[in-house]
């Protein structure tokens, strides 16, 4: 099943045991530095006046329900709730939790700081990783018929969120997330997305403040992914993933 904020926290530790450094110094140094990505996993103060607060997703007249959603917000004693509930008080916009370096949800930048993080991978210039490593970066590591977490099928690379097409399953909004086939990248809380895709060069994000509705992409992010592979000449993502 997905693991949520935990999966930061072990990556978090061996990235300490290896380096000797914490997370979100590794990140700067190695990764946001060199990029010049205006992305931050531990947010300083000079950075505060630069941070919009997010807000939750009202649900509204009509939605259709998901069973990840009913479970999160009916059953306490569910993985759904517990996954995501059980915060201890934690509250995103609280400046205490942007200052800790929360890998498994605690990076703050916007669409031109993912981007710039992602542009290497996507060009496959060598900056970040080796080409062995980006090429099993594309490669499918985990798929799941149906996760014990999200309660959808998923594809994951190492770390990455593979394109998942559940179109047509009668899973209720939001649990597509509709790329090209080597792409790999992250889906964020309330439909927020970046990833790479070295077949076409193509380094994307969609930030936004205003969380919308579904466990994946909402047609917001998923219409401009759309829009992008089509302006480099794909014809259709009727395979479940864009296709030239």
């Amino acid at each position: 099943g997905y693991h949520m904020i935990n999966f930061g926290w072990t990556v978090g530790e061996l990235v300490r045991r290896v380096s000797g450094k914490s997370l979100g110094t590794f990140f700067r140094d190695e990764v946001a530095g060199p990029t010049g990505a205006r992305f931050w996993l531990g947010l300083p103060e000079t950075e505060d006046v630069h941070i919009a607060p997010i807000r939750q997703y009202a649900p509204q007249p009509g939605d259709e329900p998901t069973e990840f959603g009913v479970l999160l917000m009916t059953d306490p004693e569910s993985i759904q709730h517990k996954s995501f509930m059980n915060t201890g008080g934690w509250d995103f916009n609280d400046r205490k939790m942007q200052a800790a370096e929360i890998g498994g949800g605690g990076g703050l930048s916007n669409a031109r700081g993912q981007v710039a993080m992602y542009t290497p991978l996507a060009t496959n210039s060598g900056q970040l990783v080796s080409n062995d490593r980006l090429q099993n970066m594309t490669l499918v590591s985990t798929a799941t018929h149906r996760d014990v977490t999200l309660l959808i099928p998923t594809r994951f690379a190492s770390g990455f969120m593979k394109s998942m097409d559940n179109r047509g399953r009668n899973m209720g909004p939001g649990t597509s997330a509709i790329m090209g086939d080597r792409a790999f990248g992250h889906v964020g809380a309330g439909g927020s997305i970046g990833f790479a895709d070295p077949d076409c060069g193509l380094a994307f994000s969609y930030t936004m403040n205003q969380m919308g509705n579904g466990i994946l992409l909402n047609d917001r992010g998923q219409s401009l992914i759309d829009a992008a592979y089509r302006s480099l000449g794909y014809r259709t993502n009727a395979p479940g993933v864009w296709i030239r």
